[in-house]
C-alpha cells in the first residue's frame, strides 16, 4: 500500500530543503564577506590624516567683544 500524500509531498520538501540550504549559505557569504570588510578596517584611523597646517604660524585673530557697544 503507497501513500500517496507523501509521495506527493517530497519534490516540495526537496524544493523547500534547497530553497533553505540557498538562504542559510546566502547568509553565511553576507556574513564572511561582512567579517573581511571590517576586520581588514581595523586597525586604521580614518580620521589621521596628514594636514598641510602642521608646523604653520597661527593666522592674527581679532575678535570683538559680544558685551559691549561699538
Amino acid at each position: 500500500m503507497t501513500d500517496t500524500a507523501f509521495e506527493e509531498s517530497t519534490p516540495r520538501r526537496r524544493v523547500r530543503g534547497r530553497a533553505t540550504w540557498f538562504a542559510i549559505m546566502g547568509i553565511l557569504l553576507v556574513v564572511v564577506v561582512m567579517g573581511y570588510v571590517f576586520t581588514g578596517r581595523f586597525g586604521h584611523d580614518p580620521r589621521l590624516v596628514d594636514s598641510p597646517l602642521i608646523g604653520q604660524p597661527f593666522p592674527d585673530l581679532t575678535l570683538s567683544y559680544l558685551e559691549q557697544d561699538g
